[in-house]
This record gives C-alpha cells, structure tokens and sequence, in this order.
C-alpha cells in the first residue's frame, strides 16, 4: 500500500468539526504533497488530504520580519522565574567543559551535556526595581509608564521578532505563532513578558485546561454540548483508523503513543469533548492560581505545552512561571517553607523571618534564607528539567523533539537587592545542532541582548542586533 504524505500540520478531523494537530510523522517529512488552490497564499491557501487546517496570521512589525532559514522546525521556550537568585550557588565552579554545578543547577546533571550555562551577562538598562528589568527583558528597551507600576516596554520583543519571521513563510505558518503562558492576568512591567510593540503586552494563558481545549479542542457549532459528554478523540476515532492504515509501522506506533498520551492529559485535566470540567479544587484564570495552584499548575501546564509541541501547534512560547517583586509574597509549603497546615498560604510580612519569595530574596544573607533560597530555586530547576524530559520522550524523526528546542532560563533580576549584573542564565537543547552545548561559557560583563540575537540566529532568524543601540555591545557565539 502506497504510505500517505502529509503536511506537517495536518489535522485529524472528525465529527462536529473536532480536530486535532497530528504529531510529526515520517510520512510528513518530505512536506507538502497535496493540490495548490487558486490565489497562492495565506491560510486557506494549502488543500490537506486530511482537510484544511485553520492558523493564525502573524502580525506585522513596522519594518517587516527578517528572513528565517527554512528546513526542520525549530523551537525556542523562555522560562523566567522571579527575584533573581543565588549567584554563588546558582553557578557552576570549573572549566567550560569539567564545570560542577551548583546546589542550585544541580537537577541539570543527568542533562549536563544538553546545556550551556553562562555567566558574566548583564541587563544594562537605567533604573528599577522589579518592573524595569522585567520589561526590558526579552524587549531590550526601556520601560515607559506614569509610574512604576503601571510601566510597560517601549518596543516589540525578541520571541514576537522570530515568530513573526517563522509565520511570514507559509510554509513554517503554525497553527498558532506563539504562545504566551503564565500565572496571572497582570500586564504591567513585571506581568508580561511578550509584547508586539510598545506598551503592547500580549495575554497570558493562565490555565492548563485553557491550553488544551486552545490546542486540542478545535471546532465550533450546534454540536459542542454533545461533545461536552465525550473526549475528543471519540470525535476522530474513523479518521484515525483510515490514516493508520496508510501509515507505516513507525509512524502508527508513534500517533498511537501520541493520542494515548493526549488522552492521559485529557483525563487528568477533566476534559471532555472540549468542554473542560475543573479538577476538585482547581482554579483556573485569576490570580489566585499564583498562590495557591502552583506546583500543579506547573506541572499541568508543561505536560500541555509538551503535546502542543509535539504537533507543531506552535514554535515559540514564552512562560514566566512568577511574576517579579512585591507581589511575589507566595510561600511554598510543599518545601517546608510557609504557613502550616495549608501550603499553598501567602505571607505578607516583610523582614528578615518573611518565608515570602520577595522578603526572603531581599534578606538573602542570613543562613535561614540561603537555605530556603536554595531550596527555592533548585524546585523551579526541577521544573525545567521535568519540560526537558518531557520532550526527550517525544521522537520526532531520527531523534527527538529536544533535540530540534532551545529553552533559555533566566531571571529578571540577579539576586534581590535589585542587581542587574550576571544574570542566571541557561540554555538547555540544541537547536537542532545549531548551539553547542556541555559548556559553562565565562563572560565580561555582556549584554543579554547578545545571548537572544544568538538565540534568534539558532532558530534561522537573521539579525546582528537588536534592541536599543545604546546599551548594545556584542554579540555571543552560541555554536
């Protein structure tokens, strides 16, 4: 039997218009193989065997995207956690090969040859506190605002730059150009980090479930209640059938784990036909869920993120898994660190006892708070790393979809007290081989806006700055 080629967003289409983006497949990996339609071009330009997959048009930037080099997808994941961190125990003692890690990095170590860890990089804007930094970070610009609260960046950001040029060609168009995540609705300085321009913050999707039914609950009409009562999958069932059957073997062992897994998260999630009914306890879309969901909601939303991923629904994502500063009064009772018996408890103080994550940052000198700092920072690590295998699970042609990422970490901040000298700051992945990873690279005093061209350069964005030119000063060799 002659095995089918496909696009590689072709969807599986069902009953009451439900679709869902198919995994990467090997019969997709010599592209396109279907009829052109008249008037090349744009989202109903491509006609799919499997139907016709609806996307999102990229905005455009003043002055047009740069051109992006075409072949495998490529994707990069910004995952920002607040109020800096340890500096001493963040990073790695050693040399750019023989580094130990920190007590901080130390989950990276089964994973110590998949990253680069940098230090001697700076944030080198004027001023502020929490909402400054946090603006100017993936944006390389200024804040603008009345105040200090209600500040926003002054210019586009680096991840909305190489979504636009991966969408200006139809054929790297995703279903959606990018996804911004989070844990709260704020868009002031320290609640956004994606912006289509000046003071143009892009919405968070807060919840996990919202993810999903985003992703994966695709089709509207008469037929939504009665999908209310079935999973999505039941939908596809037929067209599932008909597709394995042109498939070879490989590629039908891998869309059969593929829509197993999808269905596992769509259990768990509560989902049904769509229509998500909450887990017990679970709230989603306010910002509650900032203090008192956080470790599942972490976890719920990466699992999500892994399967949109894994069907190329998107290539960019940018996640802040806190928002910086005084708002950041979270305990973490899971750690032992917070208010006893409920562990998901704020703490408003403000001194040196404070088991919030902004006093503790900001009384980081004292033996209590180095310990529970640690303990902190090394969780948001872990939870990198739990993304990071995630993705290694996932085989997309001869590898895995790790191998075609590029997660950078960062922070706004250095530590507490404000700093904006040597950032924390690690890439994990290849880029599809494009960065050279086991390293721990030494830098003087670079501007990070350096390490997001090069970034921008690995996904085959081409540009040599970026940002205000006058806190520019040199670009970082990643390969």
């Amino acid at each position: 039997m002659t095995k089918q080629k496909l696009h590689r967003r072709d969807l599986l289409r069902g009953l009451g218009g439900v679709a869902i983006a198919l995994p990467w497949l090997e019969a997709a990996a010599c592209g396109y193989d279907g009829e052109r339609m008249a008037g090349d071009g744009g989202a109903d330009a491509d006609r799919y065997r499997l139907g016709i997959g609806s996307r999102r048009e990229p905005s455009s930037a003043d002055a047009g995207p740069p051109p992006v080099n075409s072949d495998r997808p490529r994707r990069l994941i910004i995952i920002t956690t607040p109020n800096g961190t340890l500096s001493d125990r963040w990073f790695p003692s050693g040399g750019e090969r023989d580094f130990r890690l920190g007590p901080i990095t130390m989950p990276f170590e089964p994973h110590r040859r998949d990253i680069v860890l940098l230090k001697g990089v700076d944030q080198k804007y004027d001023g502020g506190t929490h909402f400054e930094p946090t603006s100017a970070l993936l944006t390389c610009r200024e804040a603008v605002g009345p105040s200090e609260g209600a500040k926003q960046a002054s210019g586009i950001s680096i991840d909305q730059v190489i979504a636009q040029a991966i969408n200006a060609n139809p054929m790297n168009r995703t279903r959606f150009s990018s996804f911004e995540l989070g844990t709260n609705q704020n868009t002031n300085g320290v609640g956004a980090l994606a912006y289509s321009g000046a003071r143009m913050p892009l919405p968070k999707t807060n919840s996990p479930r919202a993810l999903f039914n985003r992703v994966f609950a695709a089709g509207t009409g008469s037929s939504a209640e009665q999908r209310r009562r079935q999973s999505i999958l039941d939908g596809v069932r037929e067209e599932q059938r008909r597709l394995a059957m042109q498939l070879g073997g490989e590629d039908r062992a891998r869309l059969e784990a593929y829509l197993t897994s999808l269905r596992e998260t769509e259990q768990r999630l509560g989902n049904t036909g769509g229509m998500c009914t909450a887990p017990m306890g679970f709230s989603a879309g306010t910002t509650d869920d900032d203090q008192r969901r956080l470790p599942a909601m972490v976890r719920e939303m990466l699992d999500v993120l892994a399967l949109s991923l894994a069907c190329d629904a998107t290539r960019v994502v940018t996640y802040p898994l806190r928002s910086d500063g005084g708002g950041s009064n979270q305990t973490f009772g899971w750690l032992g660190i917070g208010p006893s018996p409920d562990p998901f408890d704020a703490d408003t103080t403000d001194d040196s006892n404070s088991t919030s994550h902004h006093s503790m940052s900001h009384n980081d000198t004292t033996p209590q708070n180095i310990d529970r700092l640690t303990r902190v920072n090394a969780w948001y690590m872990q939870q990198i790393v739990y993304l990071i295998e995630k993705l290694k699970a996932i085989p997309e042609g001869t590898g895995t979809v790790f191998d075609n990422t590029a997660i950078l970490y960062t922070s706004p901040i250095a530590r507490g007290n404000h700093s904006k000298n040597d950032l924390p700051m690690l890439i994990a992945g290849s880029c599809g081989g494009r960065i050279s990873t086991g390293r721990f690279l030494r830098l003087d005093a670079q501007s990070h806006a350096g390490v997001l061209v090069a970034l921008a350069n690995a996904m085959g964005v081409e540009m040599t700055t970026f940002g205000d030119p006058r806190y520019w000063n040199r670009s970082v060799t990643l390969s």
